[in-house]
């Protein structure tokens, strides 16, 4: 009996496709927890290169702020989801994601180490649950960025400015570009306070010269800008929005200073060694993809990658198998 393909089917066939993603995805972890429950952990003074595993407290003068709760860090990861449905029903779809950080050292009680930790898979524990516009938001922080800002984080993160292409009118042109610009700078730097009045006195011209836009910009050191729009009602300006619409959650993780962490990757030679100090460096190796930091100790970091890599084995089995199941017994085959 013919039957047309609807809604269901094609929830049937993404569930089948993904479980047996899953299975494969699932083996490919577990081979990396073999691999790092052959990697024995050693003290930082006796690292050779190749793959090592090491045991430390996070230390460094440089750091970096992060986005979402501002916290001072070594390296912060954000995840960032979109909300698809109503106000009641729906569920949380992956948007975007960003991070950065700097170098910074791994100590222990017999030496320390540089670490590079761009491109690391990271398993750390959260410093910030946000949402915006929502008051319902975790912010472990003292401080934390404003709903305002993390819209305009967002929008920063999408580059929309950019996507639009350029403008005819040539003062509106000059200011798109002083936008993409302005949010290519953390709001809280010199470098954004000085685009900001760039890009404000080139909105003044522009409302001068045509209808009156509304457009909202943090202010630069001030994480709670005077008189606000409501989030409600945020309106696109006519050269491309500044902030994104709709609701956004924030995921928030970061390596912290005198924070201990397991790290296993590649050690190598640093090529910016200078007078001998810093010869050796941690980074992801480039023949060798296994570069974890887990704020965990060791003995738990081997239990949650295999109890990741069983449940992507059999959960992606399962539901492959179950949703290739159901498609056979509705299209006849059974």
């Amino acid at each position: 009996m013919a039957t047309s393909i609807g809604n269901l089917d094609i929830g049937l066939l993404i569930g089948f496709f993904g479980g047996v993603g899953s299975f494969f995805r699932g083996f490919r972890a577990y081979r990396e927890y073999l691999r790092l429950q052959g990697t024995p952990g050693i003290p930082i003074r006796s690292i050779a290169m190749g793959l090592v595993r090491i045991h430390g407290k996070a230390a460094g003068e440089r750091l970096v702020t992060s986005p979402i709760s501002h916290t001072p860090c070594c390296f912060y990861q954000v995840k960032i989801e979109k909300w698809k449905g109503d106000e009641e029903n729906g569920r949380w779809l992956h948007y975007g994601a960003d991070a950065d950080g700097v170098r910074f050292y791994l100590e222990d009680s017999s030496g320390r180490v540089l670490v590079d930790p761009r491109g690391a898979e990271n398993d750390l524990e959260n410093t910030a649950v946000r949402e915006a516009p929502s008051a319902r938001s975790l912010n472990l922080a003292a401080t934390g960025a404003s709903d305002a800002e993390l819209l305009g984080y967002v929008a920063k993160i999408r580059q929309q400015f950019e996507d639009e292409g350029p403008q005819s009118d040539p003062l509106r042109e000059e200011l798109r570009l002083a936008q993409i610009d302005l949010y290519k700078h953390p709001f809280w730097s010199p470098e954004y306070a000085q685009g900001f009045k760039r890009v404000t006195k080139l909105q003044a011209q522009v409302e001068r010269a045509g209808p009156r836009t509304e457009i909202l910009l943090p202010l630069p050191n001030d994480p709670h800008p005077p008189n606000p729009p409501s989030v409600d009602n945020i309106v696109a300006s006519i050269d491309g929005p500044l902030t994104a619409a709709g609701r956004y959650r924030f995921t928030e993780r970061c390596i912290l200073l005198d924070h201990e962490y397991d790290i296993t990757g590649t050690c190598g030679e640093n090529p910016e060694a200078k007078d001998g100090s810093d010869r050796n460096l941690i980074r992801k190796g480039a023949n060798e993809p296994t570069f974890l930091i887990s704020g965990l100790a060791r003995p738990d970091v081997n239990a949650m990658l295999q109890i990741r890599a069983y449940f992507m084995i059999f959960g992606g089995g399962m539901l492959a198998v179950f949703c290739l199941g159901i498609l056979l017994l509705r299209f006849g085959q059974f």
